[in-house]
């Protein structure tokens, strides 16, 4: 399956890994940093998250409101927890894979992020502008988790 370059980051978010966990998981923090999110809701009405469970995910995108799937193939509270977001409107068979790991440290907590766009084939247009596709994901990822940190920072 091609994939697209991932997307990584280290940042060092303020207060414990159980603090963090909620700024990452609970819809009402992510609504509070994460840019376009107007819901986020598990498909059974559960709101823990759980291995295999399915969330249905409405975005702001500009002027138009878009619905994202993703499955959680992995949990591991408060450690770990990866996404596979459906994202057919991007590549035939695309979706978007997102790990987040959290490891305690003092005061603060790490988090690296991982997301890569894997798909059963890329467009030779989209393969053309992955470089450009891949620096403004960059730049909005940096700006919403730096977002984050500030208004975990003042919580």
């Amino acid at each position: 399956m091609p994939e697209m370059k991932p997307v990584t980051f280290t940042f060092e978010l303020p207060g414990t890994i159980e603090t963090a966990w909620k700024w990452l998981t609970e819809e009402e923090y992510q609504k509070k940093w994460m840019t376009g999110l107007i819901s986020l809701k598990r498909e059974d009405g559960s709101t823990e998250y759980s291995p295999g469970s399915r969330w249905h995910m409405v975005m702001q995108e500009g002027k138009k409101q878009k619905d994202y799937f993703a499955n959680m193939p992995l949990v591991d509270r408060p450690n770990r927890f990866s996404l596979e977001i459906e994202a057919e409107n991007l590549a035939p068979g695309g979706k978007i894979k997102v790990d987040y790991r959290l490891t305690p440290d003092g005061n603060h907590t790490r988090l690296d992020y991982h997301s890569q766009l894997v798909a059963d084939r890329f467009s030779l247009f989209l393969k053309l502008i992955s470089p450009l596709i891949i620096m403004m994901i960059k730049s909005n990822t940096r700006k919403m988790f730096n977002s984050m940190i500030n208004q975990m920072g003042k919580a």
